[in-house]
């Protein structure tokens, strides 16, 4: 009789044994599932969030260059001393960018003077627009070493483009920029791409531009492979 009683009593002690095991690994299966979810959702609120300040960034720009060209009311202003000075203290934006003049035969208006230079001539014959346009990232006509992206805008007059304005976006102060708004926060590293030529113009991992192609060689976390990641 002890006998059976003790078979059943481990019967039942293994049995409790069985469910509370299949019980704690479902609480752990949904937790981990939970914590996944949130960390995907948090990514992607920060993802959105760097979107709209380079959004910001540009609309802001696009909005101050487009009452600049209001200078510009014939060929002649370009020299208007005026104008020049307007140019060279001029800063617009969240970024407070600089602004520029350039023209195809290479004259320019920039931060510390005007006049002629071939470089004008041969970033507007890679670069030039009839629409507004954001460069590539590309060296600094005027500083070398000093790595920029530009926002075009073209000037017209009587119907005819006579000329562009840009803001200059000097890459260096652009993770700074995301730092204020906490989109970098909590230890995470920010990586923003331009497609046109795979470069990541801000990594804050590296803490230079890179590649996509320097990430190809880092382990990733089972089922979640590079490629996904492109």
């Amino acid at each position: 009789m002890k006998s059976k009683i003790f078979s059943f009593n481990a019967i039942i002690t293994f049995v409790l044994i069985a469910f509370l095991f299949g019980v704690t690994e479902i609480g752990f299966f949904y937790i981990s599932k939970r914590v996944t979810a949130d960390c995907w959702e948090n990514l992607h609120q920060i993802a959105k969030n760097a979107d709209s300040r380079l959004v910001f960034v540009s609309r802001s720009q696009m909005g101050a260059l487009i009452n600049i060209t209001d200078l510009f009311t014939s060929v002649e202003t370009f020299d208007n001393p005026e104008v020049v000075k307007y140019i060279q203290e001029v800063r617009i934006g969240p970024l407070q960018a600089p602004v520029r003049v350039y023209r195809r035969n290479g004259y320019y208006i920039y931060e510390k003077g005007n006049g002629t230079n071939p470089k004008v001539v041969g970033l507007l014959n890679k670069y030039f627009s009839p629409s507004p346009y954001i460069t590539p990232v590309h060296e600094d006509v005027f500083r070398p070493g000093v790595m920029v992206a530009e926002q075009f805008f073209p000037i017209r007059y009587k119907g005819e483009i006579v000329g562009v304005l840009a803001a200059v976006i000097d890459l260096h102060v652009l993770p700074g920029f995301f730092a204020q708004s906490n989109v970098n926060s909590d230890g995470l590293n920010l990586l923003i791409l331009d497609r046109r030529d795979s470069l990541l113009f801000v990594d804050t991992f590296h803490k230079k531009m890179s590649k996509v192609t320097d990430y190809s060689t880092r382990k990733t976390k089972k089922g979640y492979p590079y490629d996904n990641g492109l």
